[in-house]
C-alpha cells in the first residue's frame, strides 16, 4: 500500500535522463510524474545554464563592477543589459528548455514502450520561473526589463514545444512553487 506519494523536482546527479528514469523504478508506486533530473554539465547547476542563453542573445554584457552590491556576502550578478538589449523590439532567443524537454521525453517514451519504466508514469517538465533566473543573473537595476524579455522568451520556448501535440502542452502561465507544469499528461 502506498503511504505517501513522492514529487521530484530539481537536479539529480546522474549522467543523463535515462539513468534518472531507471534509477527511480524502485520508487515506482510512489511516483506519478518523473522529471528528467536536469542532468549533464549544462543543466546540473539549476538556472546557471541560462547564462548561455543570455550571452547568445547579444543583449547582455558582463556586469559593470560599479553596479554590484558592495556587501561582501551579496550575490555578484554576472549580467547587465547593453544598448541592444534595451532597444525596442529586442528579443532573447531560445532558452533551450523546450529542446531539453523534447530530447528527454524521447528517452522517457522509449524506456516506457520497452517496459523499462512503469506505464503509469507521466513525464514531468520543470522550468524555473523567469523571476528566479533574472533575479540571480542580472543586476537589480536592469531586472524589470530583463524579466519582461526573459518571460517572453520562455513563453516562445513553450510555444515552440507545444507545436507538436504528441508532446503535450506546457503552459507558461500555470506555475506553482517555481515549477511550470504540463497542462495535460504525456503518454
Amino acid at each position: 500500500m502506498i503511504e505517501r506519494e513522492i514529487s521530484l523536482v530539481g537536479s539529480i546527479p546522474l549522467a543523463n535522463a535515462a539513468e534518472v528514469f531507471e534509477c527511480m523504478v524502485p520508487l515506482a508506486e510512489r511516483l506519478r510524474r518523473v522529471p528528467d533530473g536536469e542532468t549533464g554539465p549544462t543543466r546540473s547547476i539549476w538556472i546557471l545554464c541560462q547564462q548561455n542563453a543570455l550571452t547568445r542573445s547579444g543583449g547582455f554584457d558582463a556586469a559593470d563592477p560599479s553596479k554590484q552590491p558592495e556587501h561582501k556576502y551579496s550575490i555578484k550578478y554576472p549580467f547587465e543589459l547593453n544598448s541592444r538589449g534595451e532597444s525596442p523590439g529586442f528579443e532573447i532567443g531560445a532558452i533551450d528548455y523546450a529542446a531539453w524537454a523534447i530530447a528527454s521525453y524521447a528517452r522517457f517514451r522509449t524506456l516506457k514502450e520497452a517496459g523499462a519504466i512503469p506505464r503509469h508514469w507521466r513525464f514531468q517538465v520543470c522550468l524555473p520561473t523567469p523571476l528566479a533566473v533574472i533575479n540571480r543573473l542580472v543586476v537589480p537595476s536592469d531586472q524589470p526589463v530583463a524579466y519582461r524579455l526573459y518571460h517572453a522568451a520562455a513563453t516562445r520556448d513553450c510555444a515552440n514545444h507545444n507545436r507538436n501535440p504528441e508532446r503535450g502542452a506546457i503552459d507558461p502561465n500555470r506555475h506553482s512553487a517555481g515549477i511550470w507544469l504540463p497542462r495535460r499528461h504525456l503518454v
